[in-house]
């Protein structure tokens, strides 16, 4: 018999988390997180917050005085805190904290703050001090715009300046925050504020746009913008952060306006954050982390990317696939080699999506060795057409989808477009269809096959004659969704998606999950997808009550 050997399992590191279950998160107070319903704190107030709700506090007090926010969880997996501004009627995030905030109260005499939730969030105690201080009111104004260098195949372009509407401009009295303005379209502010005689004022531009209904950051964290001190009118220079920054913020913004017709309506829009930092980067270079909702863009010597317009935009395709449709890409390194379908149908959309927001085939990636460059409309690359084993889910190249993805979006072409199609058809499949869809129509996962029968459910397309260009070996059809966004259940309707609800009574907003008593006739308007149901089950005897429960709306006993 053969002696045996033991082995001992080397030491591993491992935490543990413990959380504390909420067990009703029902906000009365301020159920849609507006300024206007934010809740006055005089001393002291207990509050609960999950995943999902925000609780907006109002701290009131003369012009110009320091306001100190302390929050302290009680229980749950914890809460931050943030200063707000008001824009167009929503809280927005202008600085963000662990457990203390201090800001001076504005000229309208009052100070908005959020307390956020961590993860499942949990119940909370708030107070603020107000430190009255003798001030004047202040006002100043000017106009910034942000830098811009286009990518061509033979280099960088000039410098060029641009005004980005919607760039946050803030006031600094001895360095506490004391006023918040956006640019206009032509990049014009104006801030009122008030600062005592003696104090230093500053005003900065942030690397931040906010949009309707979203913002935009880009910074060196996840929390915080670049920033620098403005005075006037002001062109940001081009060599810094903040002008890199903010031409970064620009792109996204305007990659967002092009896309946003095409995505289901939500009430209040997750923020989009890119992290820059001029001489660095993280592992990846420049990549999407899906888990944190975090765009990474590199700013190596060797590969900086903060004037490639293209690849800012495939990363923000890539948000935007995560966050309101559907993206099973494995991830990994690509280069236009064969990969697992899922992983090309994300890159390639992503791709050609971001073509088509620049309405160009060309897209340019700037490095210290010169400029790489991507020709959808003459995409002869070999590793473009066909599959690794010939079969319609075998391996495939990111380019064969690009380049099939920018034909169906681009104007016809005699020379080589088989087909053009609105690109609401293109993206509202992309995103309602494939976040709805129950099927593989090839390989496991969202990948081409499953876009091109979306796309075939909403419009006719010549798939044979596309896909024998590629030397793809498939058939395209449309297949009937199983089931509804309105399921009767419980004696009621349940939404399979966030969106206003039309039934007796005026619209109403309802989150994805949410159990519905209405009587009559039912339509639930997602944005791209609207669903009705005729007739509704039952007759709604009592108001209902809602209450946020795992980030869907449910009723309350």
């Amino acid at each position: 018999m053969r002696p045996t050997s033991k082995v001992v399992a080397a030491p591993v590191r491992y935490a543990l988390t413990a959380s504390v279950a909420v067990a009703d998160c029902f906000d009365a107070a301020e159920p849609d997180d507006t300024p206007a319903q934010a809740r006055l704190l005089e001393g002291a107030v207990d509050g609960v917050v999950c995943d999902g709700d925000e609780d907006l506090l109002r701290v009131v007090g003369p012009a110009g005085a320091r306001v100190r926010l302390q929050v302290a969880a009680i229980e749950g997996q914890g809460i931050t805190i943030a200063a707000l501004a008001d824009f167009d009627g929503q809280g927005v995030a202008v600085a963000q904290a662990a457990s203390s905030i201090t800001r001076r109260i504005g000229a309208d005499g009052q100070a908005l703050f959020a307390v956020v939730p961590v993860g499942a969030g949990g119940r909370y105690r708030a107070s603020a001090s107000v430190e009255p201080l003798d001030a004047a009111r202040v006002s100043r104004s000017g106009r910034v715009r942000v830098p811009d260098q286009a990518v061509m195949a033979d280099g960088l372009g000039p410098v060029t300046h641009a005004p980005v509407p919607g760039l946050i401009v803030d006031a600094l009295v001895d360095g506490e925050l004391a006023g918040v303005g956006r640019t206009d379209a032509e990049g014009r502010w104006i801030l009122d504020f008030a600062a005592p005689a003696d104090a230093e004022v500053s005003v900065r531009a942030r690397a931040s746009v906010w949009r309707s209904p979203r913002l935009i950051v880009v910074g060196p964290t996840v929390e915080q913008p670049w920033a620098d001190v403005i005075e006037g009118v002001a062109d940001l220079p081009a060599g810094s952060a903040v002008g890199g920054a903010t031409h970064i913020a620009r792109t996204l913004a305007m990659g967002m306006q092009a896309l946003t017709p095409f995505l289901p309506i939500l009430r209040r829009a997750p923020p989009i954050r890119a992290r820059w930092t001029p001489g660095g980067a993280e592992a990846c270079g420049t990549c999407y982390q899906p888990a944190r909702d975090l765009i990474e863009l590199s700013g190596r010597r060797t590969d900086p990317d903060e004037w490639d317009d293209a690849i800012i935009l495939h990363e923000l395709v890539h948000h935007v696939a995560a966050r309101y449709g559907r993206d099973d890409s494995p991830g990994g390194p690509h280069d236009g080699s064969l990969v697992a379908p899922a992983l090309a149908w994300s890159e390639g959309f992503a791709t050609a999506a971001a073509a088509w927001v620049m309405q160009s085939p060309l897209a340019f990636d700037s490095r210290a060795t010169g400029v790489r460059s991507l020709d959808l409309e003459r995409m002869d690359d070999p590793r473009a057409f066909g599959t690794a084993n010939d079969r319609a889910d075998g391996a495939i190249s990111e380019f064969l989808v690009a380049a099939l993805i920018w034909d169906l979006l681009d104007a016809p072409d005699a020379d080589d477009d088989a087909a053009q199609v609105e690109a609401s058809v293109v993206f509202e499949a992309a995103f309602s269809g494939l976040a709805l869809r129950a099927f593989d129509a090839g390989a496991p996962g969202a990948d081409l096959l499953d876009h091109a029968e979306e796309i075939a459910c909403r419009a006719p397309v010549d798939w044979a004659t596309l896909f024998e260009a590629r030397a793809l070996d498939a058939q395209i059809g449309c297949r009937d969704k199983p089931g509804s966004l309105l399921r009767a259940v419980d004696g009621g309707l349940q939404a399979g998606c966030a969106g206003w609800l039309s039934a007796a009574g005026p619209p109403r907003w309802v989150e994805r999950g949410a159990w519905l008593a209405v009587s009559g006739p039912a339509r639930l308007d997602c944005g791209a997808v609207v669903e009705h149901f005729d007739p509704a089950p039952r007759v709604l005897e009592r108001p209902q009550r809602w209450q946020i429960i795992g980030g869907a709306a449910q009723a309350a006993p």
